[in-house]
Parts: structure tokens; sequence; C-alpha cells
């Protein structure tokens, strides 16, 4: 019975409904999307590595979730990604917001969210089943930051 929680449903009736466990964390700082792999040469070796700017926000990721309680999934898990980012200081005054048509791609913001909780919110990313991701319209804010939610599909 621990697995289901009561809950007002949608026709005006009470009843129990199966609870998902759910972690919601925040990152701040400057929002960042995965960066290409970088190559070197040994000899007649190829070595691929990422940037160390990367391995660093992954951590920061990996970090966050774990400070707000994160568990690590074995089963499908679904992801939510919202990036926040600010507007320029040089776009004029009169502009408040703007949509977020800028780099990094969105897709980039979740590779580096999956790699980042990889293995720390789930065993392999191959578990996500299901994804959504927004960037946020660009506004005059303090911060950069994303928010991300991860629950069990």
């Amino acid at each position: 019975m621990e697995d289901y929680i009561k809950q007002d449903r949608a026709d005006g009736s009470r009843g129990w409904t199966e609870h998902k466990p759910r972690t919601c964390f925040t990152v701040y700082g400057k929002v960042r999307g995965q960066g290409r792999p970088r190559f070197t040469t040994r000899g007649s070796f190829v070595k691929v590595y990422k940037d160390k700017r990367d391995v660093a926000y992954e951590q920061e990721i990996a970090k966050a979730y774990r400070e707000a309680g994160g568990t690590l999934h074995t089963g499908a898990v679904a992801v939510h990604i919202t990036a926040f980012r600010a507007l320029p200081q040089s776009r004029p005054k009169k502009v408040t917001h703007e949509p977020d048509t800028h780099q990094p791609d969105i897709d980039n913001i979740c590779k580096i969210v999956l790699d980042g909780l990889n293995g720390i919110a789930y065993l392999d990313d191959s578990q996500v089943v299901y994804m959504t991701a927004r960037k946020q319209d660009r506004k005059r804010r303090p911060e950069e930051f994303i928010t991300v939610l991860v629950t069990d599909d």
C-alpha cells in the first residue's frame, strides 16, 4: 500500500493512485549543451575524450540530483528538462523577452543532462522512455539555470 497515495480524481471522487517516485532539482549557472568530442593522437592511436567543461557540468548535474535526494531508478524513466536563460546586456532595454533561438541547441542540452544523470539517476540512458525539453523565452534574469524532473514512467 506504500506505493499508492490517496488522491482526488478528475471526476471529483477520491481513490488510491499509484505513487511514482520523482525528483526535481535545479542547476544554476550558464546553460551548456553537449560539445563535440575531442580527438588526440598518440603515435598511431587515436584517443577520444570529452571537453573538461562538459565533464564539470555533468558533475554539477549529478551533484544537484544527489542533493535533491534522488535515487537510482531501475525501470523505465521519464525526464523533463526546462532551460531558463537571460537576455544579453547588449539587447535594448525596451526588449523584455524574446524566443530563445540561440545556441546551445535543445538536443545538446538534453544530451548533457542525460549523460550527467547516467549511473546516478538510472543505470543507463536507454531507460529513458519519455522526455520533454523546453527552452523558455530569454528574459532579464539575474541568473541562468535549468530545472530537471526525473520520475518513474
